[in-house]
Parts: C-alpha cells; structure tokens; sequence
C-alpha cells in the first residue's frame, strides 16, 4: 500500500508519457500499473517496430521508456535507444533484462541509460526507480516551463520598458550607464 502523493498544479498538467518495450506481455502489463500509479500515461510495444511507430506517431515526446534489453527478431534494446533519442531527444531510459551482461550494462550506460534493471527484481525496488526517474521528469519539465515562463516575463517587461514615454535609466554604482530606454536615447544629447 502506497501512501497518496499530491501533486502541484503545474506537475499535473505535464503530463508525462512512457513506452513500455517488452515482449513479455505480463510484465510489460505490470509496468504499466506502476507507471499510471505514479500518474503517468504508459503505452505499451511489444517489439522495436511497433516501438517506433508508437513514438513517431505520438503528439508530443515521450518521456520515459522501460526498454527490454532482448527483444523480438533479434534485436536489441540498446540498438533501439538512438532511434528513440532521435525521436525524443530528452528521453529517460530504463533497461530492463533478464539477460544481463557487463558488455550489455556498458554499451547501456555509454548510451545514457538512468538504469539498468536485471529480472527478476523486486518490486519495491523497481517502483523507487520509477519514482525516482518520474520525479527527475518532473524537475526538468518543471524547469522548462519556468524558463518558458522567465523569458516570457522579460519580453513583456522589455517591451513595455521601451515604449513608455519616460526616461528609464539603469546606472551603475560608478555612474555608467548600463541600460537607456528609447525616450531617453532620445533625449541624451
């Protein structure tokens, strides 16, 4: 049993969107649970093709992904991440293995892995590792929307600090001036 976690207002509307990649049905289906637990939409692929066309046809980026390290016809999860970078460049990933290797573990970590599970694993472990990189999402969209919001914020002031017809001045301790609006240009013999 979890305890509730409340969300801020602006956490809830960034939204954050999973793929599960994993040929296993049941556990793929588990992830998922976890994930909408957490408050993330999670969509599932049950190999790289279908993977891809999930995240190509998807509106907006996906977040995260939980990528099977073996997957169906042969392929690889860690072949498959620079596709998905290319499609979701700030992409999470998560390898999850039954397979694991240290020649593996490495190729996934050159390529920016947050984790590398090994199955079985235990499930109070698994679910601190998504609330961990649920919560790093959470920060990075968090910070964009401030940038977003900051550089909004300055065009508004700018353009309303350049049209007012007064002089605005912004001098510094030694005298300099550091900053004239149009009107005192204007002005300034």
């Amino acid at each position: 049993h979890r305890a509730h976690r409340t969300m801020s207002s602006h956490q809830k509307r960034e939204l954050i969107r999973a793929l599960v990649i994993d040929d296993n049905v049941d556990l793929a289906d588990n992830i998922r649970e976890i994930l909408e637990e957490l408050g993330v939409e999670a969509l599932l692929a049950h190999d790289a093709a279908s993977a891809l066309e999930i995240a190509a046809r998807v509106v907006g980026a996906i977040d995260l992904a939980f990528v099977d390290l073996k997957l169906p016809g042969g392929g690889s999860g860690v072949e498959l991440l620079p596709r998905l970078r290319a499609l979701s460049a700030e992409i999470e990933v998560i390898i999850v293995t039954g397979n694991a290797t240290l020649d593996s573990a490495v190729q996934a970590v050159r390529h920016g892995i947050f984790a590398y599970v090994q199955k079985p694993f235990d499930a109070r472990d698994f679910i601190a590792i998504a609330e961990r990189v649920v919560a790093q999402i959470r920060l990075r969209k968090e910070r964009e929307r401030l940038a977003r919001e900051l550089e909004r914020s300055e065009e508004l002031h700018r353009s309303l600090v350049e049209m007012v017809d007064a002089a605005i001045l912004l001098i510094d301790r030694e005298g300099t001036i550091l900053f004239a609006n149009p009107f005192a240009e204007e002005r300034s013999p």
